[in-house]
């Protein structure tokens, strides 16, 4: 730095540093130290400057803001406007009361608030304003945010701001003094004209409690006013609200405000009446409190009617929780969820759990029913079809249930708003009639069982009856014409009906019994051969009719646990069939083969076989009806399904083991309960 430089940045500091002057003719004086000294002495004093005018823009910061916080949050309403009476600022308690006409992007005319009445009053208190920069306060009308007339209080001075002089107006809400002057305090006159005439009772009392007056509304308790008159307001309420009341009262009192109670309070013929209490203080010129006024309205119809209603939606809740019957409702704007307890508890999710929509259609399983409720929802949204559907959903504690979902779409101004509904667990219901369904597909087919076994009684034991009937009365009529031979002939063919009609009798009694159910197996241990061998002798006619063998492969030791007559009925049908369908000379053979926890008897003939087309009809009762015999013989179809169910009943079954033209072998298979 030349001595130039030196000498210029010496003038500016000086300048600026409290006027100093640098004198150029010492410059060549002085040493360059000299300079230096000087020039920290100069940097010290500036920084000392900079740091005191942060400080005083701190201060202004501050103060500023603290001005910004008074005028935002004030007690009372505030506004600043320009000579052409525009709103250029107002703070929060104008906007309460008067923000809803302001427009945000506009600056508002404070006129247009004012009521008609009131303009040419604001008019002549702005002439003043603009004139002096001050004015006297005024009382005008407004209407606020919610239609209703308030009488405000303004007082007002100018501001000159950096470019143009504004005006700074206080509000005070008088509205709610000039009521109570206007209902209470105004004239006895007008007071009782209120009072007098109103069903709702006004008491007035002062700041201890002490009653001073009573509206003659009083009367419908049972009371005249005079018997109020310089008691407590305490007397009058129950012994239970009595703290409570006080309470209420001291707090209102207190704080110079308003208090609303609900309490009971005597009739003279005795008893209580529900009512409602509200009250306001009023106060003197020096803010103390002179006198409180109640209203109090009898609310015992209504408190009535509350708990008949708090009853209603408790019995309605229980009943719902009972038949599981959950509410949900949903806003159309944002999709906001809502469930009631009922049907949190039916998807199993916790009280904490917060349904979302989107959410809500993963409890549905993928494909149409999902697809559907959502397709009921849009159509509710944007049409306002109702719909009312049964699905089944996921749940999160029992799997896969029946539920039943109703909604119904809530109008406003003819637009869908919100949908609301209820969700039902139906889960049991629809066991029940699934297992109506089977019940109903069960019961049919016993009536066509039933039918079919109306017809072989109808048909089959008919026909051995009359063949036995006409045989006897041929036999009874022409008996000395016959020869021994034709006698014998005759004899066996009666028998033969006879036999015939036993066995089918046998067999109805049976299945009668297990259709009622009065057949429980009485298990015994027995030997299988000896029970064989009985089973072979209830058919020996038959089988010696026929000259048929019956070849029995049995162990002679071999002891088996079950119903000794269940068993030999089924072993009887099966030899009885064995023997209709082989031809004479014929065999039958009746083997057993053992297993570690059953035993199998095959009961096997040489006879004609079982055509394919019946093979699938075997067990039921039309199983082989209207099939003959190698002689003719008839069968009725019920001894194969009275075989299978009495096998069944004892925890066995029986099946076709095998057929052909050669024969046909049966296996029964049977626990080993030994």
């Amino acid at each position: 730095m030349n001595s130039g430089e030196i000498e210029d940045l010496k003038r500016r500091i000086g300048e600026v540093a409290g006027g100093k002057v640098y004198n150029p003719k010492h410059a060549y004086t002085k040493s360059l130290e000299e300079l230096i000294e000087d020039l920290k002495v100069y940097q010290y004093e500036l920084e000392f400057q900079n740091e005191e005018l942060k400080r005083i823009q701190n201060d202004l910061e501050l103060s500023r803001e603290e001005y910004l916080q008074l005028f935002e949050n004030a007690p009372v309403c505030y506004v600043i406007i320009d000579n052409n009476f525009r709103i250029l600022k107002r703070n929060k308690l104008f906007n309460s009361h008067f923000g809803e006409f302001l427009h945000e992007k506009e600056q508002f005319d404070f006129r247009s608030l004012l009521e008609a009445a009131s303009q040419d009053v604001f008019y002549f208190f702005c002439q003043e304003l603009f004139t002096t920069g001050i004015a006297h306060p005024v009382e005008v009308n407004m209407r606020s945010s919610d239609g209703k007339i308030c009488c405000m209080q303004i007082e007002a001075n100018a501001s000159v701001g950096a470019t143009e002089v504004v005006y700074r107006m206080s509000l005070n809400d008088l509205t709610e003094n000039k009521t109570l002057y206007t209902a209470i305090v105004a004239s006895e006159k007008e007071k009782r004209m209120i009072t007098d005439n109103v069903n709702d009772m006004v008491v007035i009392s002062d700041s201890s409690g002490i009653i001073s007056y009573v509206s003659p509304s009083i009367k419908q308790f049972g009371f005249l006013p005079a018997d109020y008159i310089g008691k407590t307001l305490f007397d009058f309420v129950h012994p239970d609200d009595a703290q409570m009341a006080m309470q209420a009262f001291n707090e209102g009192v207190g704080a110079k405000g308003k208090n609303a109670i609900i309490f009971r309070t005597p009739v003279k013929n005795g008893g209580y009446l529900w009512v409602e209490t509200s009250g306001t203080v009023v106060l003197d010129e020096e803010q103390q409190v002179v006198q409180a006024v109640f209203v109090v309205r009898n609310i015992e119809d209504r408190k009535k009617a509350e708990d008949e209603l708090k009853y209603a939606n408790e019995l309605l809740s229980q009943v719902g929780v009972m038949a599981r019957i959950g509410a949900w409702e949903l806003r159309a704007e944002d999709n906001l969820l809502f469930w009631s307890p009922v049907t949190r508890a039916i998807l199993g999710v916790d009280a904490s759990y917060v349904p979302n929509l989107s959410e809500t259609f993963l409890f549905f399983p993928i494909g149409d029913i999902r697809q559907s409720i959502i397709c009921s929802l849009e159509k509710a949204l944007t049409k306002g079809v109702e719909f009312d559907l049964e699905a089944r959903i996921n749940t999160v504690d029992r799997g896969l249930i029946w539920v039943r979902i109703k909604g119904i779409p809530i109008f406003e101004n003819g637009k869908v708003v919100k949908l609301r509904g209820l969700f039902q667990d139906i889960n049991e219901i629809k066991q029940a009639e699934l297992l109506l369904k089977d019940y109903a597909h069960e019961l049919h087919e016993s009536n066509m069982a039933k039918d079919k076994l109306f017809s072989i009684i109808a048909h089959d034991l008919r026909s051995p009856f009359n063949a036995f009937l006409n045989l006897t009365e041929i036999l009874n009529q022409e008996f000395n014409s016959f020869s021994d031979e034709e006698i014998k002939k005759l004899t066996e063919t009666i028998y033969s009906s006879a036999l015939n009609i036993n066995v089918l009798i046998n067999n109805l009694l049976e299945w009668s019994r297990l259709q009622r159910g009065r057949l429980v197996p009485q298990a015994s241990t027995v030997l299988v051969k000896d029970l064989v061998q009985k089973a072979i002798e209830s058919v020996r006619l038959q089988l010696d009719g026929k000259s048929i063998k019956v070849k029995v492969l049995i162990d002679e030791t071999f002891i088996a646990r079950l119903d000794a007559e269940m068993t030999a009925t089924v072993l009887r049908n099966l030899l009885s069939n064995a023997c209709k369908f082989t031809h004479r000379e014929g065999e039958i053979t009746i083997s057993l083969i053992k297993n570690e926890n059953h035993f199998s008897l095959d009961v096997a003939d040489s006879g004609i076989g079982i055509p394919e087309k019946m093979q699938n009809e075997l067990f039921e009762i039309s199983g082989s009806k209207g099939r003959r015999g190698t002689e003719g013989e008839k069968s009725s179809g019920l001894g194969l399904m009275l075989c299978k169910e009495l096998t069944e009943l004892q925890g066995g079954s029986i099946r076709l083991r095998e057929t052909s033209s050669q024969g046909s072998c049966f296996r029964i298979t049977m626990p080993l309960n030994v």
